[in-house]
This record gives C-alpha cells, structure tokens and sequence, in this order.
C-alpha cells in the first residue's frame, strides 16, 4: 500500500469524480455516464475521470463525447500504467464504483488507500470495507440515473470536515487490514497452521 497513499488531502482537491475498472454491463457504467451527465448540469465546477476498457467503451464514448457538459470536463483513458495509478486517484475526491456482481475489487481499497470518497453499492465482499458514513457510502436501489447522480450530490454537498473524517477512517481501514503487515500476520498464520 505504499505505492497508493493520499498525496493531496481531500479539502485541495476539485470537485472530480472517478471511475477505474472495467467497462461493462455488470459494472453498470452505462447508468454511470448517464448519471454523471445529470451531475454536470447540478454542478457546473465538477470534472470527470474515466478510467478503463471493455464492451461498453465505444458507448461510452459515444455518450460522453455527444454531450457537450460531458465532453468538456471529462477525461477518458482505456488504460493507466499501475504505478501511475495513485497520481489519477489523488485528483478524484469521489470514486463511484456501482456494480451489480463483485468479489472484493482492488481498485476500492486503492481509492480508499489515495483518500478518496468512495460511493458504491453493497455487492459481495464491499460491505467488508465500506461502512455507511463512515468509510464511504453506498448507492441504494435503484441503480438508475436519477438515484445515482443524487447520491453523488448528497456525498459531494457534506461538510468538508465530516468528509475529511470519512477519507481518514477508509485510509487507516484499508492499511491496518490489507496493509503489509496484517498481509503479513495472515500469512505467519496460514503457514503456523500447516507445520
């Protein structure tokens, strides 16, 4: 986790939000786009990072680039080298990550490890990690375009001191249990059990 560290606090950051991963139906980045053209009208300062390939991306682009709000303040990337990662996810203060069907993804806990705001839905693994109000939050049923751009407004418009406190809570969530060291006891521990 020391690759992925918060470089800018939360409170220097613009009002951008993020996406990384991959760019299909289960992920629901169609809703997303559709969702984020709805928050570029709310909010006329907010930028927008998409990050990420798959079926979809033509689609996406298409969407983005056809939308002249969109187009403008969105930066569109198919692929980021892995050590430039921590870079993109200090200029995002909100990483929306909306999936129907999800292990535990990494891409969480290394947004949650830069300080970012994490906005998600409560699939497999994430309500391990994202505890409502308290490391992150979580997009309710529906997963439509209206229910999503709210919840992104509604994170977007808390104190920044409370945001401040929730960036922290998932940094020291996401090191003292995915950290080296804990990886490290898990593994001490594992190998214990087999001798």
């Amino acid at each position: 986790m020391k690759l992925f560290r918060p470089y800018i606090p939360i409170e220097q950051r613009g009002e951008v939000i993020g996406y990384v991963g991959s760019l299909e139906p289960y992920r629901v980045t169609l809703q997303l786009i559709h969702s984020l053209r709805i928050v570029a009208r709310l909010k006329p300062i907010t930028r927008f990072i998409i990050i990420g390939s798959g079926s979809l991306q033509n689609k996406i682009a298409e969407l983005v680039n056809n939308d002249p709000e969109l187009k403008s303040r969105t930066t569109l990337l198919r692929y980021v080298n892995y050590r430039d990662m921590p870079k993109y996810l200090n200029e995002i203060k909100l990483f929306v990550f909306p999936t129907l069907s999800d292990g535990l993804p990494n891409t969480i806990l290394e947004a949650l490890a830069c300080g970012c705001l994490v906005l998600t839905t409560r699939v497999g693994g994430i309500p391990d990690v994202i505890k409502e109000g308290v490391t992150g939050f979580y997009i309710n049923d529906p997963l439509n375009p209206v229910n999503v751009a709210r919840r992104i407004v509604m994170v977007l418009d808390r104190p920044e001191g409370e945001l401040k406190t929730i960036t922290v809570n998932g940094r020291v969530y996401v090191e003292k249990r995915y950290g080296y060291s804990s990886a490290l006891k898990r593994w001490g521990k594992i190998m214990f059990c087999y001798k």
